[in-house]
């Protein structure tokens, strides 16, 4: 785990305005200050309490499989966001929410960034390319998580990421996620690595760097403590409980999907027409749900048959635990697959 401070850069830039750690801190300093005035009997306590109340609104932005549902998955301790190994897991933006005791934390998790060319060629919703736009007019702080695993990539931030930061307002921090640090032997490769990122080719407005390994969790805890200093003071736009602003039928879908990309290989999970058949809320607060797997041919839905005869009961078994972390309930999956009807 490693986190590094770009101080120096901050001092040569022409900006006198503080840092989101720096302003929280000052902004608690004159808190303290306020509360050593006497109390008065009269003092309305409920707008005191509402003051103490923070939010942060956190847009994680990069490429397909950069690992960002991983990482907001391990920023808020629940698997609400669908991730899996393969690319275009993620089709629409969702958020996903962590409460404190006085602070909330809302993560904007968005599709992966892609070009006209790539929508047209997989036949992508629009929503790859509209998603990332909006989240980035309606956050606080923008973090691009970029994976220097890939050894094309890693000393580059891509065009359209570019476009889409140079969008950004001005007073918009944004933050360099740097993930799979620890698939880099040599540690002192990573300086490298920003000085390109951070150049003149790259993007050299990025307030913090961290290094990180979304899915081992290092580095995840400082980074989680980064943002809940840089909380504003307002009020929340979720309720205390809430993980997600996800329905929960949008969530076992998309769970589904993401168990179904894990185990299949090739083209065929995105081959998949996956329908929600069947959803209902007992008595005692679980629920049962019946999920159709339409398969595009009888050819392609007997090699579906033999590849997951063994797996889809541990399958159903995994999209099941997790879906009852979520919704904090007992949920019933049935999974059933049938080749295409003809009409």
């Amino acid at each position: 785990m490693f986190l590094f401070r770009r101080c120096s850069i901050r001092v040569i830039t022409s900006s006198r305005r503080s840092t989101p750690v720096q302003a929280a801190r000052l902004y608690s300093a004159e808190r303290l200050e306020k509360y050593d005035a006497p109390v008065s009997a009269d003092d309305d306590f409920s707008n005191v309490r509402r003051e103490e109340f923070k939010s942060l609104r956190i847009a994680i932005l990069g490429l397909p499989n950069a690992g960002k549902s991983t990482l907001i998955n391990q920023l808020i301790h629940h698997q609400v966001c669908a991730s899996s190994m393969r690319k275009h897991t993620t089709r629409m933006a969702c958020r996903a929410v962590l409460h404190t005791d006085t602070t909330e934390l809302v993560f904007v998790d968005t599709p992966g960034v892609v070009t006209t060319q790539e929508v047209k060629r997989h036949n992508l919703e629009s929503s790859f390319q509209s998603d990332p736009e909006v989240a980035l007019k309606q956050v606080d702080v923008v973090g691009v998580l970029h994976d220097v695993s890939r050894s094309r990539l890693r000393q580059e931030i891509l065009p359209e990421v570019l476009n889409l930061l140079k969008t950004l307002d001005s007073d918009t921090p944004t933050l360099l996620l740097m993930n799979k640090v620890d698939q880099i032997k040599n540690k002192r490769r990573l300086l490298e690595f920003v000085n390109h990122l951070t150049g003149e080719n790259g993007w050299q407005n990025f307030a913090d760097i961290f290094m990180l390994s979304a899915l081992n969790g290092d580095g995840v805890s400082d980074l989680r403590e980064y943002l809940l200093v840089s909380a504003k003071p307002r009020d929340w736009d979720y309720e205390k409980d809430t993980l997600t602003d996800q329905k929960p039928e949008e969530m076992i879908i998309r769970i589904v999907r993401a168990s179904l990309l894990d185990v299949l290989p090739a083209e065929i999970p995105y081959n998949l027409n996956i329908q929600m058949e069947y959803y209902n809320v007992c008595e005692d607060g679980s629920i049962n749900t019946f999920v159709l797997i339409e398969c595009p041919s009888e050819r392609l839905y007997k090699l579906i048959l033999r590849k997951l005869k063994s797996k889809l009961r541990y399958m159903a078994e995994k999209v099941e635990q997790t879906l009852s972390k979520n919704l904090q309930q007992t949920v019933r999956v049935r999974l059933v697959f049938q080749p295409k009807r003809v009409t």
